[in-house]
């Protein structure tokens, strides 16, 4: 293994490890009413922290449903406009398909 492909194996560690801290952040924003998460663009302002954590499970949820259809590009372009990429499998799905 040369420097370069050990700078990219790091490089996708430190982007995984990313990945999982806003997953954990997600989940445990509906046990702390002091931790508002604000809304990605296209969701209703004034949306109650419970209500918006709901919602972005359900679209999680779809684009995960997505994936195991085979419908990679779809659920992309869906997570990418609702901004829960980092919340989804998208791109594990890619780097392995």
């Amino acid at each position: 293994m040369n420097v370069l492909q050990a700078g990219e194996y790091m490089k996708d560690e430190i982007e995984a490890a990313r990945a999982v801290k806003q997953r954990i952040s997600h989940l445990q924003s509906i046990t702390s009413e002091a931790e508002i998460v604000p809304p990605p663009a296209g969701y209703s302002k004034g949306v109650s922290n419970d209500k918006h954590w709901k919602r972005v499970r359900l679209n999680r949820m779809l684009v995960d449903h997505l994936l195991r259809e085979g419908m990679y590009d779809t659920a992309k372009m869906l997570s990418e406009d609702l901004g829960i990429t980092d919340l989804t499998n998208v791109e594990v799905t890619f780097y392995f398909d």
